[in-house]
């Protein structure tokens, strides 16, 4: 099965016409910029990004505390209604290792590989295997240490 920087590689060497473009997060595709060189644009945030994000988040604001949480408090008291939100959060965070594919990836050397099936799933994807890979696998921001490890 190919992965999305395969398909794309591929799509991109079939037609000319083809540019990737991406913003803000890059690890899928991080061998693209070399292999299409002047077809790959990495617009990173933006601030129009980032006005869409707080306007977002602005909109579920008014409709949560208009909605859900104004009657909420009015039937339950505020302390209750604090109370479910503190635990439903503590449940959240307590199943998030057992989502399908994707948990254990969030929590890291957190969890020890018996937690995770005899291996580690680490990165923001779960991708390595190992503390070396992950290492090994960063770029940018990380790349000085990657090569620190690479010669010791």
């Amino acid at each position: 099965m190919k992965n999305y920087e395969q398909t794309l590689l591929e799509l991109a060497q079939a037609d000319e016409r083809i540019i990737v473009m991406t913003a803000e997060n890059r690890a899928a595709i991080r061998n693209l910029p070399n292999l299409l060189p002047g077809r790959f644009i990495d617009t990173g945030i933006t601030e129009q990004t980032i006005g869409y994000v707080y306007t977002y988040l602005g909109a579920i604001s008014l409709v949560m505390r208009g909605l859900v949480l104004g009657p909420a408090v009015a039937r339950w008291s505020e302390v209750r209604v604090l109370r479910l939100g503190l635990t439903t959060l503590g449940l959240g965070f307590a199943l998030l290792p057992f989502v399908p594919g994707r948990g254990a990836a969030y929590w890291g050397l957190g969890l020890s590989t018996n937690s995770q099936g005899g291996q580690y799933f680490l990165l923001h994807d779960g991708r390595a295997k190992s503390i070396e890979e992950a290492i090994l696998l960063h770029a940018g921001e990380g790349q000085q240490s990657k090569e620190r490890f690479s010669t010791t």
